[in-house]
């Protein structure tokens, strides 16, 4: 089993035809989460980055800092966040909600 930790921005879009979210990767992968938490705060002037756990090519959890975000009370996953959704944005194909 092989688990490492990827940066990932997202971007709400809102126009005349919808509204979303945009995910992007801005990192290579990195073994351990405070690693990437460290490359991140070295490249950007913010701490609004979130943080992809992936294990075996499948995003198993999405959160902030040093943090997962759960699923919510109401079912919405992780906060709002759809792990399939990033996962197919930033270029994983499989997801396993946690």
């Amino acid at each position: 089993m092989r688990t490492y930790f990827l940066i990932v921005t997202q971007h709400a879009w809102l126009n005349e035809s919808g509204h979303g979210v945009e995910y992007r990767c801005v990192s290579s992968e990195f073994a351990r989460r405070e690693t990437a938490l460290r490359w991140a705060s070295a490249q950007f002037d913010h701490d609004d980055l979130n943080i992809a756990t992936v294990t075996d090519g499948r995003i198993v959890a999405f959160g902030s800092g040093m943090d997962d975000f759960g699923p919510d009370v109401d079912g919405t996953p992780h906060f709002g966040h759809d792990l399939g959704e990033i996962a197919e944005q930033i270029g994983l194909t499989e997801t396993s909600a946690r």
